[in-house]
């Protein structure tokens, strides 16, 4: 999913900034802060309830061709671009950093796979919904996989390591065909 925050005035949030006003709306979220956003493009590595994650991330520029293919209106915006890929904590720690970038840039969003634009005003109560479906994903996929491991746990407990292979029975001795049982020429 390709998703946007774009903003006209102000400069691009610092990974500092960014991970304090994560930190101010309750997320635990960390994000990299060596990293400088406007030379960054690609994996951005981030850390969410203690769990490694991240996303890919690109910094748009004022007069970026990208930005203006979208629509002529944002030639003298700015943006960042989050591309996540399916996995529900990679989607949410992209949509919890495109909440705090709104937040700070007062920036409007697009979700461009779902052809959704919100205004600036908008944006981040809408995120925050979104994110608060998606944490429901994260936990749920958690539940299933902690429940997965006890289901192993307990069958190793039991019966042992499941067999690679499954045990071949010994083919019954054939009684010949039909046609030569039917006429004796089998005996």
């Amino acid at each position: 999913m390709e998703n946007l925050v774009v903003w006209q005035d102000s400069g691009m949030p610092t990974v500092s900034e960014i991970n304090a006003k994560c930190q101010d709306s309750g997320h635990s979220v960390e994000f990299d802060s060596t990293i400088e956003m406007f030379n960054h493009t690609g994996y951005l590595p981030a850390k969410l309830d203690g769990h490694e994650t991240g996303f890919e991330f690109y910094y748009l520029s004022k007069d970026s061709p990208d930005l203006i293919e979208l629509d002529p209106y944002f030639k003298d915006s700015q943006g960042v671009m989050s591309v996540t890929r399916g996995d529900f904590r990679e989607n949410l720690v992209a949509l919890i950093f495109l909440q705090a970038v709104s937040q700070l840039t007062d920036g409007a969003y697009l979700g461009l796979s779902f052809d959704i634009a919100k205004n600036s005003a908008d944006t981040p109560g809408y995120l925050q919904s979104e994110i608060e479906g998606m944490r429901v994903e994260v936990e749920r996929e958690e539940r299933k996989a902690a429940e997965r491991l006890e289901r192993q746990k307990a069958r190793s407990e039991t019966e042992g390591p499941p067999p690679l292979h499954s045990e071949q029975k010994a083919a019954p001795k054939s009684k010949g065909s039909f046609w030569s049982r039917l006429f004796g020429l089998d005996q």
